[in-house]
């Protein structure tokens, strides 16, 4: 994910020279963290990797957000419900998914692959739900993300980062009175204390592409 951030925008944030290189190694410590931060809140890893996530109570017809994105539309995604027969035996059936937003990380689960294939057996537990398509108790989803470069992560979330990376700097140093500038707008901050260590005009911008899971769908 290291094309989100680079040394050189951040320091530029701060007004640090490119030929100075005494603060790189505490600059690059404030990258790494605000890394980790928008991978967890936002599903941004910017490599190409496969993997396989779980989901509870899944139904038919529905659209969820993997953990992850962009999803390669050039690799198959696969999924599998999970049933129980008995306390011993675990059977995992062959479902599909169809990818409904790659950029967002979208999937809907469709149904199973094989017509003659049993559906789940739990059904809506109130009468009037029984219309509703049955429910899945857990759905196993496996899908590859893309690599990214810099020129194609979301310009926004890209200035916002390399802005929290500059910020997480220079509170490393004071415990003073801070800012954070985002065009003409800035906000001041007190270093002391807890709370939300992301400054609000930042925290605006990440929040447009925080995951959100489960997509009810109508």
């Amino acid at each position: 994910m290291s094309a989100i951030i680079a040394l050189g925008d951040v320091k530029g944030k701060l007004t640090i020279p490119t030929s100075d290189t005494s603060e790189d190694t505490a600059i690059q410590l404030a990258i790494d963290g605000v890394i980790a931060f928008i991978t967890e809140k936002t599903g941004y890893e910017g490599t190409a990797t496969a993997h396989t996530i779980y989901r509870e109570s899944c139904q038919v017809g529905r659209t969820y957000e993997m953990d992850h994105r962009p999803i390669d539309t050039a690799i198959a995604v696969t999924a599998q419900g999970r049933t129980h027969s008995g306390y011993s035996t675990i059977t995992w059936s062959d479902l599909v998914a169809d990818i409904i937003d790659a950029d967002k990380g979208r999937l809907m689960l469709l149904g199973v692959s094989n017509f003659f294939q049993s559906f789940p057996p739990i059904e809506p537990p109130n009468p009037i739900f029984r219309w509703q398509q049955p429910i899945w108790p857990l759905v196993k989803f496996t899908y590859t993300t893309v690599a990214q470069t810099a020129s194609t992560w979301p310009k926004d979330l890209k200035d916002a980062a390399a802005h929290l990376a500059a910020f997480m700097y220079r509170q490393s140093l004071t415990s003073h009175l801070n800012s954070a500038s985002l065009g003409p707008i800035s906000e001041t901050y007190s270093g002391r204390g807890g709370g939300d260590p992301v400054p609000g005009v930042l925290r605006g911008i990440i929040d447009r592409y925080a995951l959100r899971r489960v997509l009810w769908t109508p």
